[in-house]
């Protein structure tokens, strides 16, 4: 499984702001495996989500700083595409690593 990303931008300025993750995208030469992608963020940072999840898709951690979403890799990539989302907290600044973990 592969699991790509590109920067997405935020305001960093400290106001409290939701931002829509640019495209993640999640790849499996099984297309019937069973494929975890956990994103995670510093606790401080504030929270992520999906804003759509197929009942086909278990997602764990949903508005909290670690997200862990699981299924065959389609119904992961249409959860992704629904608009992952990061919602900073007030007073959060600067740059915010997101990691991506996926297997």
């Amino acid at each position: 499984p592969q699991v790509e990303s590109s920067n997405s931008v935020y305001p960093g300025s400290g106001v409290s702001s939701i931002v829509t993750l640019r495209q993640v995208s999640v790849t499996n030469s099984d297309a019937l495996a069973t494929n975890t992608l956990t994103i995670t963020i510093p606790s401080y940072a504030g929270s992520l989500d999906c804003q759509s999840v197929p009942g086909s898709v278990s997602a764990i951690g949903r508005n909290t700083s670690t997200l862990s979403l699981s299924g065959n890799i389609s119904d992961l990539q249409t959860a992704l595409n629904s608009g992952l989302r990061f919602t900073s907290v007030s007073g959060a600044t600067g740059d915010i690593s997101i990691q991506l973990c996926f297997h």
